[in-house]
């Protein structure tokens, strides 16, 4: 190929990224996984200090990748310009969230049978993993959140640990690998442009 074809190309190329708004980031960013990492972290910390009827309110850090979240969205609104594609990640992000109300009715009709609630989160935290595994078949980052929510379900009815401790572990173990896999991703997508 001519050397002016592969740039005619390189420039379609960039218009069609451009206007698919592949650039824009978006949810399953290195940046995303980061902060459930460090939202793990700090909820180790604070179960690290605070006594144990206080340790619950240590998974509040989970606000920090929330909040990344709604700003995420809020700078992608369609009335300031924003990129479509993140808009549209958000509402499928959305859709996957509203699978908590089956959840939550399931955890009430255990509650109401007499199962034991560590059971109830176990199978809940499962089963959540299953799907994003399911689910995950293009995102080797998502694979990786599934495969340790898991693993850490099977943790939990062992009550080897604070039910905290398991849970704020593998937000960082998976919060850790999910950003190396999508910094890689996207190291290799700008190296491949």
């Amino acid at each position: 190929m001519a050397a002016d074809d592969l740039r005619a190309m390189q420039r379609d190329l960039d218009a069609l990224r451009d206007a698919l708004d592949l650039d824009a980031g978006g949810v399953d960013t290195a940046l995303g996984h980061a902060l459930i990492a460090v939202a793990g972290l700090v909820t180790l910390a604070w179960v690290a200090l605070a006594p144990a009827q206080l340790q619950v309110w240590g998974l509040l850090s989970i606000l920090l990748p929330c909040g990344y979240l709604v700003t995420l969205r809020a700078t992608h609104r369609e009335t300031v310009d924003g990129s479509a594609a993140v808009r549209r990640e958000f509402r499928d992000a959305l859709r996957v969230l509203a699978l908590g109300i089956p959840i939550v009715a399931y955890s009430f009709w255990a509650q109401r049978l007499g199962v034991a609630p560590l059971i109830v989160l176990a199978t809940t935290v499962f089963f959540i993993g299953v799907m994003m595994l399911g689910g995950s078949r293009h995102h080797p980052a998502i694979a990786c959140w599934g495969l340790t929510l898991m693993a850490g379900a099977l943790v939990l009815p062992m009550k080897l640990m604070s039910p905290i401790i398991v849970i704020a572990a593998a937000l960082v173990v998976a919060g850790a690998i999910g950003a190396l896999i999508a910094r890689f991703d996207e190291a290799r997508w700008h190296r491949s442009t």
